[in-house]
């Protein structure tokens, strides 16, 4: 461990210190030249005795960050509020029938669904997030993130449906007070031809794509088809009485709402970014103590294993790797990488453990199986290497590969290990790949994956 000055500081840390009942984590605050913990003053002398690292330095600027946030937080809540009751109030306040009751509620339904959707591309989570991972196969952060369209680089669909949503909101609002709402009508029932290919585009990208789906972006297309039967059915209206001055009024609307949201999402985005970097200046990324103070609060994962198992023996099995990944996985490309890259450095003291989650009845378990087969047929490092390259092939070489796979005879007797391990992931909610686990205890997420190999040498020097 690198050597601190604890005279050096000032004001209040935490701190990793020893106890009667082993380490644990203390708020330490410095007066002068001494320190206090749980109203115990300690002399430098005293705390050096004890002290292990530290964890997390809070100065001035921190708490008056986090109180920043707190109070923003608070507006935002009551922003909110006001919003809903003032829209509320108007809509009583004013003559309108069912259907444009219902048209004003949809659009807020959608702003509500749209905003959502945003903030699962930059990673806030939310109460009605949990909606997105209600099976294996949705996922909205994976799908209004994913670019494997050039087309997604450039066009959101959370953005499209956002603007559409508060354009059409403002101008309910607006033109109800005058004759102009039927000639609003118009352009609304104009728009919607825009929002059939939209959707049908979003569909198919889920559908053939990406082969899951997003919940949000499922919402947001049956509350547009809601609208569509509200405008074609329920209300009339013809366009000898379209007129120029409403035409530019909802070009103007579209114009400052699309303006306005551009300004904000880039706001949004920077402060995200900041946050972002903020809290990753507070990891301690290397710090071993820290870490493995960490890892040993969370549970104990005993994964099946038997002779068909991938699994690679040490010479000192001095602690155990478990990885559970899928070698159609593009984010368990780096991992893998890292430990081909290092290998050579784990070998003598680490077992590693490969898991697949998958079941034998997916399309893919040819693939699966065949991984299972190379692993005994070979040493681990070859056998990974064999992995590794699959991972990194383009799209066209994989397809020949899971061709020549499936055009050859593959043992089923794996099968069994398979369907144990993804049973055991499915009841210990360890579906995502990958994740790793040292000693069968799970890899802190407050770490970044790509120091796995330096706390493996840790590990390995205790």
């Amino acid at each position: 461990m690198e050597s601190i000055n604890l005279d050096s500081l000032s004001g209040n840390f935490i701190a990793l210190v020893d106890s009667e009942k082993g380490e644990k984590l203390v708020n330490v605050i410095k007066v002068l030249s001494h320190f206090k913990i749980d109203n115990i003053t300690y002399s430098l002398e005293q705390i050096s005795k004890v002290f292990k690292g530290i964890v997390l330095v809070i100065s001035k600027a921190k708490i008056n960050y986090i109180r920043k946030v707190t109070t923003n937080s608070i507006v935002n809540i009551l922003t909110s509020f006001s919003i809903i009751t003032l829209t509320i109030c108007l809509l009583f306040l004013r003559s309108i029938n069912f259907s444009i009751g219902l048209l004003i509620f949809t659009s807020i339904v959608g702003i509500y669904l749209s905003i959502e959707v945003f903030r699962q591309t930059i990673g806030e989570k939310s109460i009605i997030s949990g909606l997105c991972n209600i099976s294996l196969n949705t996922d909205c952060e994976s799908i209004v993130t994913s670019t494997k369209w050039k087309l997604f680089e450039y066009i959101s669909f959370g953005d499209l449906a956002l603007v559409f949503f508060i354009v059409q909101l403002t101008l309910l609002l607006i033109f109800d007070y005058s004759t102009g709402i039927e000639q609003v009508f118009i352009i609304y029932k104009m728009g919607m031809w825009i929002t059939f290919p939209v959707s049908i585009v979003s569909i198919f990208y889920q559908w053939k794509i990406e082969e899951r789906w997003c919940i949000l972006c499922l919402s947001i297309i049956l509350i547009l088809n809601i609208q569509c039967i509200l405008l074609y059915v329920f209300i009339d209206s013809g366009l000898d009485n379209l007129t120029i001055p409403i035409i530019l009024a909802i070009v103007l609307v579209l114009l400052i709402v699309l303006f306005a949201w551009k300004r904000i999402k880039k706001l949004k985005l920077e402060l995200t970014s900041i946050k972002l970097n903020q809290i990753k200046a507070l990891r301690l990324s290397k710090n071993f103590s820290f870490f493995k103070y960490i890892l040993h609060q969370s549970l104990f994962y005993y994964f099946p294993r038997n002779e068909k198992s991938i699994f690679y023996k040490s010479e000192n099995s001095k602690h155990l790797l478990t990885i559970i990944t899928s070698p159609l996985c593009g984010h368990c490309r780096a991992l893998h990488l890292n430990l081909a890259k290092n290998f050579k450095k784990i070998c003598k003291n680490i077992d590693i453990h490969i898991v697949f989650n998958t079941d034998t009845y997916s399309n893919d378990i040819n693939i699966y199986r065949y991984f299972h087969f190379l692993s005994l047929e070979n040493n681990f490092e070859k056998f990974h290497d064999e992995y590794l390259k699959f991972m990194l092939f383009n799209d066209k070489d994989r397809l020949m590969k899971i061709h020549e796979i499936n055009n050859n005879k593959i043992d089923k007797s794996f099968d069994n290990i398979i369907q144990e391990q993804r049973k055991f992931c499915f009841e210990n909610d360890t579906l995502f790949t990958p994740l790793i686990f040292i000693d069968n205890q799970k890899y802190p997420s407050e770490f970044d994956k790509d120091h796995l190999i330096h706390f493996l040498l840790e590990f390995s020097e205790a």
